[in-house]
């Protein structure tokens, strides 16, 4: 990897101090064929308390695009302004809204919808199914979030034989919309994810799990299903960020040899994902790659999650390196 120093002296109001550098770490096998990745980091006198201005992950998120380096560490808080991504708000109000009207459509939907109605992305799903599962995930993060620890193994979160379905799942997202909010999305928890273990991983995760899943269930009822743009540009950078790399993981295995760029046609969004020696990065820049995922955001998200054929996205250049990434196993 080449770095290059370059000094700079101006003020930053963002983040009321000086920038004395910029580093630009540069990834490339054929530098004279690509334009050079850039990641940037700031050096201002208060780095700590630059990060804490930012309700994200301050000490891991970055950490595998970059290496332990300070562009690695600092790429997101410091360098937002020239990303190409726009985050989700871990705001609880906002993601209690992106809860609660998915979970209000989940409802109407199986009140009156076969609930044995196969789930076509979840193999021996049916509709019953689904929400079972994702009002149980609902609950044992409430427990999570409220205790600060994981849920006993033996602890049973799955709705009782008289329940009715269509109000046990509105329950339990109100008693989890009730917790993130007392919580703030900046409280200590735990969770099973590779990010710093705060509230607001729990908020994000289950917004884009929820918002998922009520494709699935008004798919599965025959209903249109609609997933919104920036919401589903949230998702794919969380697939990125956070889903790879447990897939590889778990699948033990080394990421593709071969580079991707992820590009949201209709709303901010794109990413580069490649190998190190074997070691997976990712960053959230435009960049060329050696194959290239673009189309609307919501049709990625739905191909990155298996329930999208990928033909109905455009894949340019190197079509066996596209591919290699989404042959990977389902998250």
């Amino acid at each position: 990897m080449r770095a290059h120093l370059v000094v700079e002296r101006r003020c930053e109001k963002l983040f009321e101090g000086e920038v004395v550098a910029e580093i630009f770490a540069g990834r490339r096998r054929n530098t004279e064929a690509q334009t050079e990745l850039i990641a940037v980091g700031f050096v201002v006198p208060e780095f700590g308390e630059m990060f804490q201005r930012f309700g994200r992950d301050r000490n891991n998120r970055f950490a595998d695009a970059t290496s332990a380096t300070v562009a690695g560490k600092g790429f997101e808080g410091t360098h937002a302004g020239k990303a190409t991504v726009s985050q989700m708000s871990t705001d609880s109000n906002h993601i209690s809204m992106e809860l609660r009207a998915d979970v209000d459509l989940i409802s109407s939907v199986i009140r009156t919808a076969d609930l044995r109605s196969p789930v076509a992305a979840c193999p021996d799903w049916d509709l019953r199914k689904l929400v079972e599962h994702t009002g149980s995930v609902h609950r044992w993060a409430t427990h999570a979030i409220i205790h600060g620890s994981q849920p006993p193994m033996d602890t049973n979160f799955s709705p009782g034989p008289d329940d009715n379905l269509a109000v046990w799942i509105v329950d339990g997202t109100t008693a989890l919309i009730d917790a993130l909010a007392a919580a703030g999305p900046e409280a200590e928890t735990w969770h099973p994810f590779p990010l710093e273990q705060k509230v607001w991983v729990w908020g994000r995760r289950l917004a884009l799990e929820t918002a998922m899943h009520r494709w699935d269930a008004q798919t599965a009822a025959g209903l249109e299903a609609m997933l919104d743009p920036e919401l589903s540009s949230t998702g794919i950078g969380e697939y990125l960020e956070m889903g790879l790399p447990r897939i590889l993981a778990r699948a033990d295995v080394p990421p593709p040899s071969a580079s991707l760029h992820v590009h949201c046609t209709d709303v901010s969004g794109e990413w580069l994902v490649w190998s190190d020696n074997g070691s997976y990065r990712m960053l959230p820049v435009h960049d060329k790659g050696d194959a290239a995922l673009r189309g609307p955001a919501a049709d990625i998200w739905l191909v990155l999650m298996g329930r999208l054929d990928r033909s109905e996205v455009d894949i340019v250049g190197d079509p066996a390196a596209a591919d290699a990434w989404l042959d990977l196993p389902d998250w």
